[in-house]
């Protein structure tokens, strides 16, 4: 302690050695003894670093009002509050995300995020909520008019997530020509990976509403981006596999049945296609028993039991908690 204590004389800037000395106290067993020694040197004038700090103490012991607090005074001194400084603190964030004062503090941080963290943080936090319909619904109000000015690939990308979860597709397809980047427009790896991601979300929008000419484009479209992105086989035998599931659905729609039996059963035989895709309902899916399930249902339309069967059965091997093959099967019995 003696050695920490002349460590922070020499070097008083240095958060990590206030970080240190108050895990040593806390660790005695007496957590505000390291909360008292925070607050002590917060009233010396030390920089506005320890108010993060404090914030974090204040979490690992509960006290998210007054975490909260200290958070808040951080951000008014123009600090992004995105940048965790441990996986703990990290993931207390991200419980503590759904509140509303503490969201707010998240999208002031974006001014002041030079990584990406706020948007990393925002994407955990709609994770871990998953269907908190409210949590979706305030992100969306307050991002709004922040997309609007920003040329921010990501963040863009973010909006439209949370759009797509709040199943607001006309709202996506209505903002889509603003949000994608012109062709001229350089973009590195990870851009050109977001915006591919946005015409994936922006092809789905367009199926939701019933435009499936568009839908199809744009699946192409999303396609062709990774296509261009990515040089490993795997990754594009995997990209081979989505775009087929989602041309052989929608050539469905659009009663082009034996091109989307051809699609569908490339899916089936695909050597990745025990992949999986979240669904709705937050069940895990592979391509192959949603291929086949949709094969079912095809043969089911035309009247042949027999094949239809077949599919619905192959669907559930390939994974057994799929209901709705199950569900197909029972019907057609």
């Amino acid at each position: 302690m003696q050695r920490l204590d002349l460590a922070i004389k020499q070097h008083p800037r240095e958060i990590a050695l206030y970080q240190a000395i108050a895990e040593v106290r806390q660790a005695t067993g007496n957590p505000q003894k390291a909360i008292e020694f925070l607050e002590a040197e917060l009233a010396k004038g030390t920089g506005p670093e320890l108010h993060q700090l404090l914030g974090m103490f204040y979490l690992a012991n509960k006290a998210e009002d007054k975490a909260i607090i200290e958070y808040q005074k951080f951000v008014q001194a123009n600090r992004s509050l995105c940048s965790a400084r441990n996986s703990a603190e990290s993931n207390a964030l991200i419980r503590l995300g759904p509140k509303r004062e503490f969201l707010d503090l998240i999208i002031q941080s974006l001014a002041f995020d030079r990584d990406g963290s706020c948007i990393e943080m925002l994407s955990a936090i709609a994770y871990a909520v998953n269907d908190d319909q409210k949590f979706s619904q305030d992100v969306i109000a307050r991002l709004t008019p922040i997309v609007q000015s920003t040329s921010d690939l990501s963040l863009r990308s973010l909006f439209l997530s949370f759009l797509a979860g709040q199943k607001q597709y006309r709202q996506i397809i209505a903002i889509a020509p603003k949000f994608l980047p012109s062709s001229d427009v350089e973009l590195n790896d990870d851009l050109f990976r977001q915006a591919g991601r946005m015409v994936y979300m922006i092809a789905d929008a367009h199926e939701e509403v019933g435009d499936l000419d568009q839908a199809i484009r744009l699946y192409e479209m999303s396609s062709a981006y990774q296509k261009q992105l990515d040089d490993n086989n795997d990754t594009n035998r995997s990209n081979s596999l989505v775009l087929s599931w989602d041309l052989g659905r929608v050539n469905w729609k659009q009663g082009k049945v034996p091109q989307a039996i051809a699609l569908l059963q490339s899916v089936t035989k695909h050597e990745q296609s025990q992949r999986t895709r979240r669904l709705d309902d937050g069940s895990n899916v592979s391509f192959r028993a949603l291929a086949h399930n949709l094969l079912g249902e095809i043969f089911q339309s035309q009247g042949k039991k027999a094949e239809a069967k077949q599919q619905f059965e192959a669907a559930i091997k390939a994974t057994d908690t799929f209901q709705t093959p199950k569900d197909n099967l029972a019907q057609l019995r």
